[in-house]
């Protein structure tokens, strides 16, 4: 069977063309193809043909050798993803798009007939995971790399220099050499979270590349209450590469656990070697905030997000043997048929089934989330009544901990 390297997804900022893709040029349609690089999107969850070979056919879902019969099953994805095919045979065939209704979108593909050494099939990739804001499979740190004017390649995002910031990685680039530029980008597995975009530099190349360590977007267990600072548990990186300009990083509160009390502000916390800045938020007309970042040095820097506030409202301390530290729903009372948004923090990791009742004890929803210490998600009551909501976690024990709490819907 052909080997087939599967990397993870990322979120295009606009229009994609194989004429642009550099830096090694790609072969011309119809030719025999030993490398083929796949970006697409999926439109649906049922299974289709993006490309094939005369022996050779790559799905959503699998790919097929029509020589012997056999598949290779893949993990079907819900995002815009990167796909590479290696053919090491002799005897590599040409490619073949299959444009049929229900197909994936095709950002990108790019093939070659020759048989790439690993330092060039990364760097292709990592022209790709930039241009399309994908984050390239970190299980082993994997760097993204750039190519200079004597074609020798260097990193512009050094996994190896710090492994824990490995998820939904995506950032911008101004690479004249390389045809890449990208002055908007979001991670597509958290499209609507962070978008960073900054004026084109004056400078190229350079490289402004963003990645977190995937620790929740609460206030830190172990914060003061009483502080003026409080910061969230996750983190960003930042590497920064050539004349970086200044950026703008624009966030969606809605999508973060913590919730700011009555009086508490947003603000960023920038690390460098040289200290902690702490950048004040602007709030947009549609509720996100926007941090200025100043032109950064080649290197790394941090980010984390806080809540200041001087005289705040502290909320009081649940019992400290409540596996649920923390639920808030909002708005309740709710009108019918909207969202309600439902954060639950938990004392250890465990998944969550949330069940609704209505009046009559009837169940009206029904929700199994995934394991994790602080969830977030959104319920919708169809109709308006005092509804009953049920939270229990699913840890395997006789009486798993749960917890309840009314809900009145107008």
């Amino acid at each position: 069977m052909k080997q087939l390297l599967i990397l993870l997804a990322g979120l295009l900022a606009g229009p994609a063309s194989t004429l642009l893709a550099q830096p090694i040029p790609p072969t011309s349609a119809g030719e025999k193809a030993h490398y083929i690089f796949t970006v697409y999107t999926p439109q649906n969850h049922q299974e289709a043909t993006i490309w094939r070979t005369p022996e050779v056919e790559l799905t959503t879902h699998r790919l097929i050798n029509h020589a012997d019969s056999t598949a290779v099953r893949l993990l079907p994805v819900r995002q815009t993803t990167l796909r590479t095919y290696v053919d090491l045979g002799a005897a590599a065939g040409a490619m073949e798009v299959v444009n049929a209704p229900g197909s994936p979108t095709l950002q990108e593909v790019l093939t070659y007939d020759q048989l790439l050494a690993p330092p060039q099939r990364q760097l292709i990739e990592s022209y790709l995971a930039i241009r399309h804001g994908i984050t390239l499979d970190q299980t082993v740190p994997t760097n993204y790399l750039a190519q200079d004017s004597n074609g020798n390649t260097y990193p512009v995002w050094t996994a190896t220099a710090a492994p824990d910031f490995r998820h939904r990685i995506f950032g911008l680039a101004q690479d004249t050499a390389a045809n890449l530029t990208r002055s908007k980008g979001s991670s597509v597995s958290a499209p609507e979270l962070l978008t960073l975009q900054w004026d084109l530099p004056a400078t190229t190349p350079a490289y402004l590349l963003l990645a977190d360590n995937d620790a929740p977007t609460a206030r830190l267990a172990r914060a003061d209450s009483l502080a003026s600072l409080q910061l969230l548990e996750r983190r960003w990186r930042l590497e920064a590469t050539g004349t970086v300009t200044t950026a703008r990083l624009i966030i969606a509160p809605r999508l973060l656990f913590a919730r700011p009390r009555t009086g508490e502000r947003w603000v960023l916390q920038l690390t460098q070697s040289n200290g902690n800045t702490y950048l004040p938020a602007e709030v947009l007309p549609d509720g996100r905030i926007a941090f200025d970042l100043p032109a950064l040095p080649t290197g790394s820097a941090y980010l984390q997000l806080g809540l200041s506030c001087r005289e705040c409202q502290v909320a009081p301390a649940l019992p400290i043997d409540d596996f649920f530290t923390s639920v808030q729903l909002s708005p309740n009372p709710a009108p019918a048929g909207s969202p309600l948004q439902l954060r639950a923090a938990l004392r250890q990791a465990a998944g969550l089934i949330i069940v609704a009742y209505d009046a009559q004890g009837r169940e009206v929803v029904r929700q199994s989330l995934p394991s994790t210490t602080h969830h977030l998600t959104e319920l919708v009551l169809p109709a308006p009544g005092a509804y009953s909501l049920h939270l229990r976690s699913r840890l395997q024990q006789r009486r798993s901990p749960h917890h309840s709490l009314k809900v009145l819907v107008h």
